[in-house]
């Protein structure tokens, strides 16, 4: 009869000896819950909630006004400084065999530089051109287009210039084109908007950026007028 007794005895044990572990591991557990008086830590807040108006408008396409805005130049400057890389494109390939050097040289002086005049007063004497067209009777009217803008800055912008010359003789016709790497800089303006050639020469050579390689192009286009 004492086996039974024993037994119980046993089972008991082991019962409290399990409630103990079960008790012991849930004390070593982290709460979930603060107690009362502990400070809550704050939830992190939503960055795309939060964020400025500068950056939630970062995909709207800039406008035309702020655009112009970031150039270094008004848009009116610049247009001036375009018209007068055409006009002494069209200066420069404009002439006749009996004119004198004096006086296509005036029409140069009012939009060139005084630096870029030795090399135009160079031009307008080297014997062998003047020799030619007054053997000839050359004569040549011009025209001039813009293509682009290769080079922007405060106090200097370079135009490409696209001349297309007429040229004639009392016997024969023909065209003849060329691009042209035009930069001005800006003067003091005693007359006219005070912007002035400072370098002039084919695109493929001419001042700054990159050019390829076929940019100087020449077409001749012969029409027989006479015997």
């Amino acid at each position: 009869m004492t086996g039974k007794p024993v037994l119980i005895t046993l089972v008991a044990v082991v019962v409290v000896g399990l409630l103990l572990l079960t008790a012991a591991v849930l004390a070593r557990r982290p709460s979930t819950h603060p107690a009362p008086g502990d400070d809550v830590p704050a939830r992190p807040r939503s960055s795309t909630a939060d964020a400025p108006d500068s950056i939630t408008s970062a995909g709207e396409p800039a406008t035309a006004a702020e655009v112009v805005g970031l150039l270094p130049l008004e848009a009116e400057q610049i247009a001036a400084t375009v018209q007068a890389a055409r006009r002494f494109t069209t200066a420069y390939g404009t002439w006749r065999y009996d004119e004198s050097p004096e006086t296509y040289l005036a029409r140069l002086t009012p939009l060139m530089s005084a630096q870029l005049r030795p090399q135009m007063q160079r031009t307008a004497t080297d014997p062998t051109t003047t020799t030619q067209r007054h053997r000839l009777q050359q004569s040549s009217t011009a025209q001039a287009r813009a293509e682009a803008i290769r080079s922007l800055g405060p106090n200097s912008i370079t135009v490409i210039v696209t001349g297309i010359q007429h040229l004639a003789t009392p016997h024969t016709a023909w065209q003849e084109t060329s691009r042209y790497a035009v930069t001005l800089t800006h003067h003091a303006p005693e007359k006219g908007n005070g912007w002035r050639v400072y370098a002039f020469d084919l695109a493929a050579t001419g001042d700054t950026g990159d050019a390829p390689d076929d940019e100087h192009t020449e077409s001749r286009q012969n029409t027989e007028s006479g015997p």
